[in-house]
């Protein structure tokens, strides 16, 4: 019931952390329907006088408010996420009711507004903000952690199996986009798979996206590298076929079941996968990465192939921002770019992103991706932008046998 929902929240915000810690989940008045004064009251209060009201000052001001006595400080997610769905579903609600008097009409034009309005549901809903000078202390706290996590060796962010992000400690950041560049048939798809697996090896839950490769294909080489990493030979040639020694394959895919981590999607209800349907993975799966294969296969509203790249990137950079997620991305070169005069190929530039420089710009990472035609197991790499770190323009020589399910960087 929202009333216990209501009480419940107010009743645990009984502190500047608590009370903190539910505004970052993005809890605001509108989460209320009974208690919004009650919500707006204690918010002024802190941030006049940067502490929460006493007990005895709300129950004189809201007397008909009851604190709730079992309330436990790990139910702070919980209740922020009920407080959000309910909000949600309210404002769905109203957005169809509305609609109702308009279908007979325009039923065309109904439902365009109808998927427009439930759309920019998510987006409003999902606002990250901070008191920069308020809340200085809590930076404290994790730059303090932070130091001691990379001093016992563990990455701070996701770990990415690529030693010149890994070797500082440091990993992808919530908030981050990474964008792999290449040419059609570099091996964007492995590279986007082995960072996937790397994270997810490490701890942390993905959310795979592959608009053109089916769940069987992307799950054979998720064995594959999986296996590599976990100690076992799955060539994945041989896999295709069968070839394989069942036995350990078994042993592999029993060690798999005991988790539930890894979440893998290759159709949006028979249609083209866009921002939206995305967001509502996120929100139902609740990854730590996104991993998505192919850019510029997402459908938006417009018909300019650059307005439609740059309405996914910004979609994308702002989901990862207010989720606080990685997303990871794959996007096409312009082919007429990457090989020189004598047809040899040449180290994508980020103005050779096809369909426009929106990723160049929203992406944190960029790793650009070039093959050696007399070395197929071997690819070059450079980071021709790293937001908090110097740029990498001289090619790194990786190993890429990929088969074998190892890129050795």
């Amino acid at each position: 019931m929202q009333k216990e929902l209501e009480e419940r929240t107010l009743s645990l915000a009984r502190n500047s952390k608590s009370f903190n810690d539910f505004i970052k989940h993005g809890v605001t008045s509108e989460c209320f329907v009974l208690y919004t004064e009650l919500f707006d009251f204690i918010s002024k209060y802190y941030h006049n006088y940067n502490s929460i009201p006493a007990e005895t000052i709300i129950k004189a001001s809201f007397p008909e408010f009851t604190y709730s006595q079992d309330v436990k400080p790990e139910e702070i997610k919980y209740l922020s996420d009920e407080l959000i769905k309910n909000t949600i579903k309210r404002r769905a609600i109203r957005i169809i009711n509305d609609a109702a008097e308009t279908v007979d009409i325009d039923p065309l034009g109904t439902v365009d507004m109808v998927i427009s309005k439930l759309s920019n549901i998510r987006r409003k809903i999902a606002v990250s903000r901070s008191f920069t000078d308020k809340d200085a202390l809590r930076r404290y706290q994790l730059v303090h952690e932070n130091r001691e996590r990379i001093g016992r060796g563990v990455t701070v962010g996701l770990k990415t199996g690529i030693s010149l992000f890994d070797d500082k400690f440091i990993g992808w950041q919530p908030g981050d986009l990474i964008a792999v560049i290449g040419r059609m048939g570099v091996g964007k798809s492995w590279l986007l798979l082995y960072c996937s697996c790397v994270a997810y090896n490490s701890g942390h839950r993905v959310l795979y996206i592959s608009p053109e490769m089916s769940i069987n294909e992307v799950e054979l080489r998720w064995d594959t590298i999986m296996g590599h990493l976990t100690g076992y030979t799955f060539l994945n040639k041989k896999l295709q076929v069968g070839e394989v020694n069942f036995k350990e394959y078994k042993k592999h895919l029993e060690d798999a079941t005991k988790r539930s981590d890894w979440i893998t999607v290759d159709s949006n209800n028979g249609r083209a996968f866009n921002v939206p349907s995305i967001i509502s993975l996120v929100d139902e799966f609740s990854p730590d990465l996104v991993a998505l294969d192919g850019i510029g296969l997402l459908e938006t509203g417009s018909k300019e192939s650059w307005q439609k790249i740059e309405e996914s990137t910004t979609g994308l950079k702002n989901l990862s921002q207010t989720r606080k997620i990685v997303t990871m991305v794959t996007s096409q070169v312009n082919r007429a770019a990457v090989a020189s005069e004598d047809g040899d190929p040449v180290m994508p530039r980020v103005e050779n992103i096809s369909m426009g420089d929106a990723i160049g710009k929203a992406a944190s990472v960029i790793i650009s991706m070039m093959q050696d035609i007399n070395k197929p197991n071997v690819r070059y790499i450079t980071i021709p932008k790293r937001r908090n770190d110097e740029a990498i323009n001289r090619p790194k020589e990786i190993r890429f046998s990929v088969d074998e399910g190892i890129i050795s960087i």
